[in-house]
């Protein structure tokens, strides 16, 4: 537990999601059905598949190197505190993550893209080597590499470990524009700062949610 505790908040959620997702995908064909993102769902008011559609995937031998590999980047951008303004390293990253559901609706109806795992790893890789600035090295496997070329060295690994079946250009194009729109055009909605913050003093606060569902009239 103690060494868990030492993984990076936002690093320790987003690994678990990765990670549990595709283990109730590969071991539960009834619930499989209910975890891929396709948009007709959503007239059913299936929301959840946009967030579930992100990190759905096979539990193989790929998605092992693609989780050694997305922890090492998520490490990386908390550990450095990696920021567009002064916004908090967290939200940004957790605004971020949830953002690859809007591409992914758009992704699916251009090429069917029922997930958006395979496109993760690269949309971080851009992120975290537009953010952290040229002057630093990035450690990748025990290969020192400027943050100029490590997309590019990046994606060549992606295209062979995948076997050049993977959309990660998706994951490419959505950083690109993430990066560039959260700089020049849009601000992190208020409202999501004050969710986000919310929820993280009730995991911090020793009651945790209890009495948040209080019935109304009850005396205090």
């Amino acid at each position: 537990m103690e060494e868990l505790k030492k993984i990076p908040r936002i690093t320790r959620i987003i690994l678990t999601m990765s990670i549990l997702i595709p283990v109730l995908f590969t071991m539960s064909p009834f619930l499989s059905e209910y975890l891929y993102f396709d948009a007709e769902y959503l007239k059913r008011l299936q929301i959840w598949r946009l967030i579930t559609g992100i990190f759905v995937s096979t539990f193989d031998i790929n998605l092992v190197f693609i989780l050694l590999t997305r922890y090492q980047i998520l490490k990386f951008i908390e550990m450095s505190k990696l920021q567009i303004d002064a916004i908090s390293h967290e939200i940004e990253l957790t605004f971020f993550i949830l953002s690859f559901s809007f591409t992914l609706f758009l992704a699916n109806f251009i090429s069917e893209l029922g997930s958006f795992n395979q496109c993760i790893n690269m949309a971080l890789v851009n992120y975290m080597c537009r953010l952290c600035g040229t002057d630093n090295m990035i450690s990748f496997f025990g290969f020192s590499i400027s943050p100029i070329y490590f997309p590019y060295f990046y994606g060549f690994y992606e295209y062979m470990i995948s076997k050049g079946t993977s959309k990660f250009y998706y994951g490419l194009i959505h950083s690109v524009s993430y990066i560039y729109l959260r700089k020049k055009l849009f601000k992190i909605p208020q409202c999501y700062i004050n969710f986000y913050t919310y929820i993280l003093s009730r995991i911090n606060c020793p009651k945790g949610f209890k009495g948040v569902g209080r019935k109304i009239g009850k005396k205090k």
